[in-house]
């Protein structure tokens, strides 16, 4: 018999699991059952409490203050709850409301810096990605000089780190810098910088042959795919958060530095941090590292 897990804010993360959980594990998206239908509280409560009962268990992706009430209801209906924080969540948490996680039966997290972040506040917190499983493992060409890509999405250039990557074009004017999802030119006027706006995956494929460099600082992140695909691809990257064969750096002249070392050389590709992210995304390491979480998720007893 499958264990049948009721999903709460999934969408496309929902999907992900699916497809790596298999027939093993049953799931259901029931947000759209219980809030999207023009109900009081009470109803939805209600409703909630009738959903569940026919499950194994609840998990919450996106994690909010609503989750501590959702999770004491699953406890009532003697039901386990899984909080799992997927980035801005965590971020929020941190900095303008946090709400107390003692009612979680596990926390997964969906990233390294994720985890890192809360394990001082929430502990135990496992670490466990959704990859996409149509995910690109080939390597790149590496071009003969030194380039370097950055996403700053248009919108969102503040937290991003518009400003860093304005500082670096600047204090590199013979480094080619790419720029991703962003297609204004005024922002960028320097001479060696390219905009980009949003381009295709093939397009980005192509993107990767040109550049040496990946470079991340946002403001807070989450499991990031432009790191894995760069990592991938056999790219230098530099990031700003925590995560297994990067180049660490935190401030402008942190991101100068590390630079200023890569480029010193000739550009070669880094098959140790592409090995080692061939082994992370493994479809079928995911899979198995999923169904020991799901398996291993047991309703803690809070009171004597």
């Amino acid at each position: 018999m499958s264990i049948k897990i009721a999903i709460i804010g999934g969408n496309y993360l929902f999907n992900l699991m699916k497809m790596q959980v298999g027939e093993a594990v049953e799931l259901t998206d029931i947000t759209d059952m219980i809030f999207l239908k023009k109900r009081n509280k009470i109803s939805k409560t209600i409703q909630y409490c009738k959903i569940i009962r026919d499950y194994d268990m609840v998990v919450n992706f996106y994690v909010t203050k609503q989750a501590t009430i959702l999770a004491h209801l699953a406890h009532i209906m003697g039901k386990p709850f899984v909080a799992y924080w997927i980035g801005t969540d965590v971020y929020d948490f941190f900095h303008s409301r946090r709400f107390s996680t003692k009612m979680f039966d596990s926390n997964w997290a969906y990233s390294y810096s994720l985890k890192e972040e809360l394990e001082p506040i929430v502990f135990p917190v496992e670490k466990i990605t959704l990859y996409p499983l149509q995910i690109d493992y080939s390597l790149a060409e590496m071009p003969k000089e030194h380039a370097v890509m950055m996403y700053i999405p248009e919108g969102r250039e503040d937290f991003y780190n518009l400003k860093l990557a304005q500082e670096l074009a600047n204090s590199f004017p013979s480094l080619r810098f790419h720029i991703v999802a962003n297609g204004r030119k005024e922002l960028f006027p320097q001479p060696n910088v390219i905009v980009h706006g949003y381009i295709s995956p093939e397009e980005m494929n192509n993107l990767f042959n040109q550049i040496s460099i990946v470079v991340r600082a946002p403001k807070h992140d989450g499991q990031s795919l432009s790191i894995m695909e760069g990592q991938l691809k056999g790219k230098y990257v530099v990031y700003n958060m925590p995560f297994p064969y990067t180049i660490q750096a935190h401030t402008a002249d942190d991101f100068k530095e590390k630079i200023r070392e890569i480029i010193s050389q000739e550009p070669q590709v880094q098959l140790e941090v592409h090995n080692f992210a061939v082994q992370e995304c493994d479809p079928q390491k995911g899979r198995e590292n999923l169904l020991r979480l799901i398996k291993s998720v047991k309703r803690r007893k809070f009171f004597k």
